[in-house]
């Protein structure tokens, strides 16, 4: 299904989100962050190391929790999500792609791209080989992630997160251990697959040029969240 004609619906939003690390002395990530994502919205985030960007997608992917604020999914306080709520949320709904691939060793690149769908139990065959077609890896399916390039190991990183069709994907520094070319096309990849099934993307980034690709542009400056000019 495609989304791009249909008027823009709310799935995740933020209300004065501060996250704050106990310690001797505490270090506050983020500072009342408001935002909203959209279903099928490609949205970039920006800014420098140590700037909260990994936090903030902890917390969309409720791996972490906010100290202060709101968090609502389709409306739902996250709150009141249970950790087996919050399980079955990342395994359904939620596709991760990591800087360094974070590709199983042992599984074939095949074996790796469908253990998402066994895991929620169930395959699409026809899906996963139009999608390794499309990122020019159906010839490298058998082959363990060793054996391949970095960029079709990535490649295989996006199919993974992809092909059980989740609603949101959140990539962390994507093209990151990439060359450039090579990264826009990974990029470029991610993006006309969200287009097409109407997947939200969060994209953390350094690469100017990666965000540019995307629809909206926020920077992260000192834990606070900020249009990026």
């Amino acid at each position: 299904m495609n989304y791009a004609n249909s008027t823009p619906q709310s799935f995740i939003k933020l209300e004065k989100i501060s996250k704050t690390y106990p310690g001797i002395v505490p270090v506050t990530a983020l500072k009342e962050i408001n935002l909203t994502i959209t279903i099928g919205e490609r949205l970039a985030l920006l800014g420098k190391s140590g700037s909260g960007k990994s936090t903030l997608l902890n917390l969309l992917a409720l791996i972490d929790k906010p100290s202060r604020g709101q968090l609502l999914i389709d409306n739902r306080n996250s709150t009141g999500f249970s950790e087996k709520d919050a399980t079955r949320y990342r395994r359904r709904d939620i596709g991760f792609i990591f800087q360094f691939f974070n590709l199983l060793p042992t599984l074939t690149l095949r074996e790796n791209i469908t253990l998402p769908m066994e895991l929620l139990g169930h395959k699409d065959d026809a899906l996963m080989s139009s999608l390794c077609r499309e990122a020019g890896i159906e010839n490298q399916l058998d082959r363990y992630p060793e054996e391949v390039s970095g960029g079709e190991q990535q490649r295989a990183a996006v199919i993974r997160a992809l092909v059980k069709k989740p609603r949101l994907i959140l990539a962390d520094e994507p093209t990151g251990n990439l060359d450039l070319e090579t990264g826009l096309h990974i990029v470029g990849l991610m993006n006309e697959i969200c287009k097409t099934f109407g997947t939200a993307l969060v994209m953390v980034t350094h690469s100017r040029e990666a965000a540019d690709t995307c629809g909206r542009r926020l920077k992260i400056v000192d834990g606070c969240l900020f249009p990026d000019d």
